[in-house]
């Protein structure tokens, strides 16, 4: 598999996948393409106790994590979503689980 790009999982502070959307996530999990964890990235975008609106750039994102070429949340806004897929090139996957891990497996599952 390509070892160069990588998943990135949005993530919150107790490191389960984020129930939000996924541009405001607190952190981006990322795995090798062979689904092992590689690091953490925080997200400058992300809401914070004051209540940051909701983003709706995926481009910021995109430059936040230019190594990776999917990018799996429990949400994303349908625009977003298509615009990650169709104009950015970007695999955007909708998971129902709460580990990290499951939801890369689950992503390699449906592939």
């Amino acid at each position: 598999m390509n070892s160069d790009k990588f998943i990135a999982v949005a993530t919150d502070k107790d490191c389960e996948v984020w129930k939000r959307h996924f541009g405001i996530t607190y952190s981006f999990s990322l795995f090798d393409m062979n689904g092992n964890f590689t690091k953490e990235i925080k997200n400058p975008y992300a809401i914070t106790e004051y209540g940051q609106e909701h983003q709706s750039k995926p481009d910021l994102i995109v430059e936040l994590l230019p190594q990776c070429n999917v990018f799996i949340g429990k949400k994303m806004g349908k625009d977003s979503f298509e615009i990650i897929k169709e104009k950015l090139g970007i695999t955007p996957f909708i998971t129902s689980k709460k580990a990290p891990l499951d939801a890369v497996k689950e992503y390699f599952a449906k592939q």
